[in-house]
C-alpha cells in the first residue's frame, strides 16, 4: 500500500496557490499593452479584477500579504512609484472583504456594478496620486479608456475565475 499523503498535500497546496498564481499571471499579461487608434496604449487593470474577485469569493486563499506582494510586482513591471499599486490593491482588498456580506448572494450584475464603481473611484485616486507625484495634471483620457477596458473585461475575466473557483478550488 502506497502512502499517498504526500501527493494529497501537494495537490492541496497547488489548489490553494491557484488564486495567487492566476493573479500574478494576470499582472504579467496586463503588461502587454492594447494599442488603440490615435496611438493610445492602455493596459487594463487585470490584477484589480482578480483581487476584487478573490476578496469576494475566497479571501483566505489570497490574504493581504499576498495582495501586497502582487502590487509590488505590478509596481516593478509598470514602473510606477514603488508601493502605489500595492497600496491600491490593499485598499481594494480591504473594502471588498469588509463588504462581502453585502455582496453575498447578489446577482452578477450587482457584482459587476460594484467592481465598476470601485475601480472608477480607485482610478480617480490613482490619477490624483500620479498627478501629484509628477507635479502636473495628467491627461484623463487614457485613464478613462483604461477604466472602460477594465470594466468591459470584468465579465470575461470573472467567468474564467468562476470556472477556476468551481472546478479547481472546490476541494481546497
Amino acid at each position: 500500500m502506497k502512502d499517498e499523503g504526500g501527493w494529497t498535500r501537494l495537490d492541496l497546496l497547488a489548489r490553494r496557490l491557484t488564486p495567487f498564481l492566476i493573479t500574478i499571471t494576470l499582472v504579467i499579461v496586463a503588461q502587454v499593452p492594447m494599442h488603440l487608434p490615435a496611438a493610445i496604449s492602455i493596459a487594463p487593470a487585470l490584477a484589480l479584477i482578480a483581487v476584487y474577485f478573490w476578496a469576494l469569493h475566497q479571501p483566505d486563499l489570497i490574504p493581504a500579504p499576498v495582495v501586497f506582494l502582487t502590487g509590488l510586482l505590478q509596481d516593478i513591471l509598470t514602473g510606477v512609484p514603488f508601493g502605489l499599486n500595492a497600496f491600491i490593491l490593499l485598499v481594494v482588498y480591504g473594502i471588498v472583504v469588509s463588504q462581502r456580506r453585502f455582496f453575498f448572494g447578489k446577482s452578477f450584475a450587482v457584482l459587476w456594478w460594484g467592481f465598476a464603481t470601485l475601480s472608477l473611484v480607485i482610478g480617480a485616486l490613482q490619477w490624483i496620486a500620479m498627478s501629484m507625484l509628477m507635479g502636473q495634471l495628467l491627461s484623463i483620457g487614457p485613464l478613462l479608456v483604461e477604466y472602460l477596458a477594465t470594466a468591459a473585461l470584468y465579465p470575461l475575466v470573472a467567468y474564467i475565475l468562476v470556472l477556476t473557483h468551481r472546478n479547481i478550488l472546490q476541494e481546497a
